[in-house]
């Protein structure tokens, strides 16, 4: 009778306990963080981002267009001055949403591209989206990931998810790097701001951007202009230039030299 009572007993036991392993199993296998896993592109990615401060930074200038439509582009080089990365900034003028897109380069080859943007879908919330795409060997792009939330703090806390593919080509940021196409450089102007004089220039357009430099001391080419009026409009320019940041955390460019280059223009 007692060995009857103890089978039972340990019986009862081994499947409870079996139980609570399941359960335990289980509970693992719900709160388990899905998505998708990393690869080695993540981690050359975030290793480039850890060593921005030592690479050699390159920016175009500020492009602006309208009353607020912005686009800024960095480049950072290695020590071939090799391009490892690309931050294309642009604001909408009219939405006011902020585009920041990232390109990843080794070997002169683009290997991932990063978004982040927000997004205010029709009869739906607006949410913040962080695209990654992956390329292979020939640039093609071969996969994409995203993760979403709220607030842009916040997408360092959520997910990966397999998503469509999304492919991100560097062809503007590098046309507003070189001062190409919609990016050249004429004169289009000066412009006063209580003490300050700005010398305007951008692509001889009048829809097009322009971007704008403190004048710190008058040249010769500035006083040709000047005396031209608007003979001078349109006049290819070369500049060099450099920003500063005030006290007030204002970013300023600043005008180093300007000349003007041959054209055909009468």
């Amino acid at each position: 009778m007692i060995r009857s009572i103890l089978f039972l007993f340990l019986s009862l036991f081994l499947i409870y306990s079996c139980g609570e392993k399941a359960n335990s199993q289980g509970d693992q296998q719900v709160n388990e963080p899905q998505g998708v896993p990393l690869n080695e592109f993540d981690d050359l990615m975030a290793n480039i981002d850890m060593q921005l401060d030592s690479l050699v930074m390159v920016q175009s200038m500020i492009y602006t267009k309208g009353e607020s439509t912005q686009l800024d582009i960095t480049a950072y080089l290695d020590k071939n001055e090799a391009i490892t990365k690309i931050l294309e900034y642009y604001q909408d003028g009219e939405t006011g949403m902020v585009s920041k897109k990232h390109f990843y380069f080794n070997g002169g080859a683009k290997y991932a591209s990063r978004w982040v943007h927000e997004v205010r879908p029709d009869g739906g919330n607006p949410y913040y989206s962080e695209i990654v795409t992956f390329y292979d060997k020939n640039e093609k792009p071969t996969s994409s990931k995203e993760r979403r939330a709220d607030f842009e703090e916040n997408l360092e806390q959520a997910i990966f998810e397999s998503a469509k593919i999304a492919e991100l080509k560097e062809d503007n940021a590098l046309k507003a790097l070189n001062q190409q196409d919609e990016y050249s450089i004429t004169f289009q102007g000066f412009a006063d701001a209580g003490q300050y004089s700005f010398l305007i220039v951008g692509a001889d357009d009048p829809n097009g951007y322009t971007s704008s430099m403190s004048i710190q001391r008058n040249t010769p080419t500035l006083a040709k202009l000047k005396s031209m009026g608007e003979k001078a409009l349109g006049l290819p320019l070369q500049i060099s230039f450099e920003r500063m940041v005030d006290g007030q955390g204002y970013e300023m460019q600043i005008l180093l030299d300007c000349q003007i280059l041959e054209s055909s223009k009468k």
